[in-house]
């Protein structure tokens, strides 16, 4: 129980340098192909990774590069690839998770959320994610193309199940990690949102403590 894990990405001299400089020139090809958004060079690569050790990273950078193309699909299967070998990594799987909403799989994403919260409760980047999901099935519920702002905002009001689950993802998010002000400030602005739809003050004291919170949070980052 007491044997630490060596950071491999430090083995960085000798030897192994042949290692990352193949690695290196394989990143800068994913790179080149992510700014020429050809997604298909990059599936090319990510089975083309230099070195075994290496794979799962290397399917992370291809993964990542597809994501930030916005070829969701595509980036869920080197993400999917990677968490088969590495279940245990958080970063891939929020990352599966963000693909999962991105291509309409929003119930899917939750559950991954969820089970990770399951895990490490305190986990502020799933916390936020989570409440982004809940804040958008929120507004997909009452923004209907060609409602009238009277119609929609009743609409809001009627389904404030959802807008308090929102908040209290991002309210969860934000007492985890008081440093992490963005998910406060979802919070009481969703707060706010739900004291003006339906005259419930159940938040009022909550939001005024949080509010200062993220004032000072914010304040240390200047």
């Amino acid at each position: 129980p007491n044997l630490q894990e060596p950071d491999w990405k430090s083995l960085k001299i000798g030897d192994a340098r042949e290692f990352w400089e193949r690695h290196e020139a394989w990143c800068a090809l994913i790179e080149r192909a992510r700014d020429d958004n050809r997604p298909e060079d990059m599936l090319v690569l990510a089975d083309e990774a230099p070195v075994t050790a290496l794979r799962v990273e290397a399917r992370i950078t291809a993964g990542e590069a597809l994501r930030q193309g916005r070829h969701f699909n595509f980036a869920l299967e080197q993400f999917d690839f990677a968490h088969r070998f590495d279940p245990d990594n958080l970063t891939i799987s929020r990352l599966r998770g963000i693909c999962l909403q991105r291509t309409g799989r929003a119930a899917e994403a939750q559950d991954l959320y969820r089970d990770i919260l399951a895990a490490h409760p305190d986990d502020v980047e799933t916390w936020s994610l989570l409440g982004r999901i809940d804040k958008d099935a929120w507004v997909s519920a009452w923004a209907s193309p060609g409602s009238t702002p009277e119609a929609a905002r009743e609409a809001a009001a009627y389904e404030d199940a959802l807008l308090r689950a929102a908040i209290d993802s991002y309210a969860a998010a934000f007492r985890a990690v008081p440093g992490h002000y963005y998910s406060g400030i979802n919070a009481v602005t969703l707060m706010a949102l739900y004291q003006d739809l339906t005259g419930d003050t159940r938040y009022a004291a909550e939001a005024a403590a949080m509010a200062g919170g993220i004032a000072w949070s914010a304040r240390c980052t200047l």
